[in-house]
């Protein structure tokens, strides 16, 4: 499913699970927690030079704003859209970039909101390029500390 968690996030989960929980139960509990907490870390240590991550991988929204916009009026009307999404594997970050609009994501997408890469999404100048068709949101957002 794309979740690489480590060992004490695996047994937090359990520990939060009621027994007899199904693997699914544990992704439930996982999607409502931060993956600062339990996640293992997965994004390659350079993503100049990766060119591409891999899925299935499980990523968090850190945030998202229309950067062609002014922060004052992220939904401004009078430019056309460019999101940038800051998204954690728990360990490390990185920035995804909107080249062509996607609706998926928007400025409203909360953090913690988990963000699953299906399959391989191209990396260029450092920044992941969105995709609707390589990502699933999913809408749960982290509510433990």
């Amino acid at each position: 499913m794309g979740w690489s968690l480590t060992a004490e996030g695996f047994d937090y989960l359990l520990s939060e699970a009621e027994e007899g929980a199904k693997a699914r139960d544990l992704a439930d509990i996982a999607l409502d927690t931060d993956l600062k907490l339990i996640g293992e870390g997965t994004l390659p240590e350079n993503l100049h030079q990766a060119g591409k991550i891999s899925g299935p991988i499980v990523l968090q929204v850190n945030k998202v704003k229309n950067i062609s916009a002014p922060m004052i009026n992220q939904y401004s009307q009078t430019a056309s859209r460019m999101l940038l999404a800051s998204l954690t594997d728990g360990k490390k970050t990185v920035q995804m970039l909107e080249f062509s609009r996607a609706n998926s994501l928007s400025v409203d997408t909360m953090p913690g909101t988990k963000i699953l890469i299906k399959n391989s999404i191209k990396i260029t100048e450092g920044f992941v390029e969105l995709e609707d068709k390589a990502i699933k949101v999913w809408v749960q957002h982290f509510s433990k500390n």
